[in-house]
């Protein structure tokens, strides 16, 4: 329906991710961006091919919330073992 939002996974330029990154690391900088902000960011770095900064951000993630949900799926990407 036209009233509903629409999600289409795959859809957007290749600078978009680079600038997702660059929103991501400005939020983590400013300071109070809540854990999420380093699996955003390491999830943006590791689609846009940079895979070792990509790595890093989201170990960073599961250092700062162990217990994530999502830990299993972010060790996998990350290289972090469970």
């Amino acid at each position: 329906p036209a009233d509903k939002p629409r999600y289409l996974m795959g859809v957007g330029k290749p600078d978009d991710l680079v600038k997702a990154a660059d929103f991501y690391a400005q939020a983590i900088a400013a300071g109070g961006a809540p854990e999420e902000a380093w699996r955003g960011l390491g999830l943006a770095k590791l689609r846009s091919g940079q895979q070792a900064e990509g790595q890093k951000a989201l170990g960073e993630y599961l250092k700062i919330k162990p217990d994530a949900k999502d830990r299993a799926m972010i060790a996998m990407l990350s290289g972090v073992k469970k």
